[in-house]
């Protein structure tokens, strides 16, 4: 955003020189001022960014070892290292999604489970959950990719990709966990990473509710 400034003020400021050099001079001036001013407070926000993602982190941590929690298997949901994490632990059968930039934790109990979604552009992609078949595809090998799946509408982009997680837990029956939340382009290395990444989740999470006791 501002290199596109300055080449704009770059253009006005030749077009003044050919008038008033002066106030050409004056106007280059001042937008390497408002350019410098911009990246140095876009720096300040990074920092800050910085600080209370690593604030918070610290503080997920500690609330995890207050509950004994041992992960064993950890997901991104999201494309970088700073998005939001699922961690599940099968010692103590449950699972922590944290999120890094709001401090906030959940902890989903294996026994709470009950159904799992992706949900493609508002559409389901593949359901399955506790008592019914495998809606969509099969599970190829354990947690591997999903075979089958439904076909979905042949297009470019996608707008949205989740997994939408259905609970016992009256106060907290369902959670929505946004992998894509921006158009991606559907041949792009982050929707095949993220895809492969929903198909993970919810073949991991079909897994523990196969193997999990209904009460």
């Amino acid at each position: 955003m501002g290199l596109l400034v300055l080449l704009f003020i770059i253009i006005i400021f030749v077009g003044l020189c050919t008038v008033n050099l002066g106030l050409g001079l004056a106007l280059l001036v001042f937008a390497a001022l408002l350019i410098a001013f911009a990246a140095q407070s876009d720096n300040e926000q990074k920092k800050k960014n910085k600080e209370l993602w690593e604030k918070n982190s610290q503080k997920i941590k500690e609330e995890l070892e207050k509950l004994s929690f041992c992960p064993g298997r950890e997901f991104y949901l999201g494309y970088n290292s700073s998005s939001p994490k699922m961690k599940i632990d099968v010692t103590s059968k449950q699972i922590a999604i944290c999120d890094y930039t709001t401090g906030s934790l959940k902890i989903i109990p294996f026994q709470n489970l009950i159904e799992c979604k992706i949900i493609e552009d508002n559409e389901t992609v593949l359901s399955g959950g506790v008592g019914r078949a495998i809606a969509g595809g099969i599970i190829a090998g354990g947690t591997g990719a999903i075979v089958g799946a439904v076909t979905r509408k042949s297009k470019n982009i996608v707008n949205s990709l989740s997994i939408r997680i259905s609970t016992s837990d009256i106060n907290d029956a369902l959670v929505m966990i946004p992998l894509i939340t921006s158009p991606v382009k559907k041949e792009s290395e982050q929707y095949k990473e993220l895809w492969k990444t929903a198909q993970e989740i919810y073949a991991t999470l079909l897994s523990i509710m196969k193997s999990t006791p209904e009460d």
